[in-house]
């Protein structure tokens, strides 16, 4: 599902959990799509946000790293709503 019309997956062939189990060449090779993804947002004037997730298709795991453009602001303000979600998680499981 798209968050918004600059959503964009960027998906290693391999099945792994997380990037932590990627080749370096494929770790590589993430990050330098990254890199040109924040580019092109910082010349449209936004911000990227990327996070991982874990799918499973046919009950394989599977990495995937979803990037997301959005206004600045939003990019600016994630870190404090992401600890904060992660706190009451973290809360909720003591």
């Amino acid at each position: 599902m798209r968050l918004n019309a600059w959503h964009v997956q960027i998906c290693p062939l391999q099945h792994v959990w997380s990037q932590t189990e990627c080749d370096e060449d494929v770790l590589y090779e993430i990050q330098r799509f990254q890199q040109a993804l924040t580019s092109m947002a910082r010349s449209l004037n936004k911000g990227l946000i990327c996070f991982e997730e874990v799918h499973l298709p046919h009950g394989r795991q599977h990495c995937i790293v979803e990037c997301v453009m959005v206004p600045k602001e939003v990019e600016m303000d994630a870190p404090i709503y992401f600890r904060k979600a992660m706190m009451e998680v973290r809360i909720g499981l003591l």
